[in-house]
């Protein structure tokens, strides 16, 4: 899972095709990408979590919602300006989010919901950001396992994509489990 943050000043003019991610083709995300990169003017960061570390977390009772609001708050402290507003497109209740991040840091009016990353800029570039990264991860995989080496046809790697189930059955061992790629926590994979 990675997650996204940019940030910049409110009255920065930005690109007005920006939206939810997955709603953008390939090519859109990469060429908004590089106008975000290209901007002196915008910051980004990201906080990827690798799937060996979500499966032990996951069993520590360190849920999915607790990781994804623990990133946030690792990105939002990383920013090295004030941060009079920040936007976050929700994971689980977005009150009691809110409620967190307002605790966390008192001053910044949040503004928490779903669907953010359609609706507010900031969110938009950050779902870019982490969408085209987790994307050139993907492509760019290298396994631990030496079968796996050559092998990047397990598709987009979401649990409704029926090639990746079906890499997923074909990479399965009947001791060891899945490669380290795959979460072992995640329903696809129990």
């Amino acid at each position: 899972m990675i997650y996204g943050m940019c940030y910049y000043d409110e009255n920065l003019d930005v690109p007005k095709e920006l939206g939810d991610s997955k709603q953008l083709s390939e090519h859109q995300r990469e060429t908004l990408y590089s106008q975000i990169l290209e901007n002196d003017n915008v910051g980004l960061g990201v906080r990827v979590l690798h799937a060996s570390e979500i499966s032990r977390n996951m069993f520590r009772n360190y849920n999915l919602n607790q990781m994804s609001h623990d990133a946030a708050i690792e990105l939002i402290r990383s920013v090295p300006i004030p941060i009079r507003t920040c936007y976050i497109d929700t994971v689980g209740n977005p009150e009691y989010y809110k409620s967190r991040l307002e605790r966390e840091f008192p001053g910044i009016d949040f503004v928490v919901e779903s669907k953010a990353d359609d609706s507010y800029a900031p969110c938009s570039a950050a779902s870019i950001v982490a969408k085209v990264v987790r994307d050139r991860m993907i492509r760019s995989m290298q396994f631990s396992e030496p079968n796996l080496s050559n092998q990047t046809n397990f598709a987009s790697g979401y649990p409704s994509d029926p090639a990746c189930k079906k890499w997923m059955q074909e990479n399965s061992h009947p001791v060891f489990g899945f490669p380290d790629v795959v979460r072992f926590s995640w329903a696809p994979a129990k």
